[in-house]
């Protein structure tokens, strides 16, 4: 399947982001293909799974995580795309397939701050998804500016605009991101962790301390005698 990928995609992927993919495809599948074969050895349905070791649902949970964050890794290096631009209020760019209409900036007053709040909506293939709030806040307590960025996160992408300064005539300079599956770089180590942790629960492990406890006490007892 790794050959196939790489044989279909090798006309129009970077190196990189191929070689990333046929990697985390080959971990997937051959996780994929070994629980395959454990499904064979306990038996049919739901009774495999509960058969099967805890060691061995952790580790495969583990595998998937390590192929998350690969495919994570990857696409966020090789495909996420930034920009700095004046904008002026009605002004728009696109980014990425993302369109981004500049509405304008607003006063507001927090709690224990002042900010001026950006409108930034964002758009694609003309269909409206979410409007995004960064801001430019000023602290009373340190007087120092801070930097809130508007955020939209998604399982597939986030999307970030950051607010810069004002350049007269009501524009000012933004930043947008578009970040692909960069999330999937948290999901997978978060994935390997909790793989761990059913690994650890494994009743064998603690059968195995147990006896090894039990073998080392009388060989102690005999020594001393």
């Amino acid at each position: 399947l790794t050959v196939a990928l790489a044989v279909l995609a090798a006309g129009s992927l970077p190196v990189m982001a191929l070689a990333g993919l046929a990697a985390a495809v080959w971990v997937a599948w051959t996780s994929v293909q070994t629980f395959a074969g454990q499904w064979r050895k306990y038996g049919a349905a739901a009774r495999a799974v509960a058969n099967m070791p805890r060691g061995f649902h952790g580790m495969t949970l583990a595998h998937f995580g390590v192929a998350l964050f690969i495919v994570g890794v990857t696409c966020a290096s090789v495909w996420s795309a930034d920009k700095d631009i004046r904008m002026a209020p009605g002004e728009r760019y696109t980014l990425a397939d993302y369109t981004f209409e500049f509405v304008g900036v607003s006063k507001r007053q927090g709690p224990n701050f002042t900010a001026e709040r950006g409108e930034v909506r964002v758009s694609r293939d003309e269909q409206p998804l979410t409007t995004l709030y960064p801001e430019k806040r000023q602290y009373a307590s340190s007087g120092q500016p801070m930097t809130e960025a508007g955020i939209d996160a998604g399982v597939a992408r986030d999307l970030y605009v950051s607010l810069g300064e004002p350049v007269g005539g009501g524009a000012w300079t933004l930043r947008l991101h578009v970040k692909p599956f960069v999330r999937w770089i948290w999901f997978g180590p978060l994935l390997m962790a909790f793989g761990g942790l059913v690994a650890a629960t494994d009743r064998r492990y603690r059968v195995g301390v147990r006896a090894a406890r039990g073998a080392t006490i009388p060989g102690a007892v005999t020594a001393a005698g």
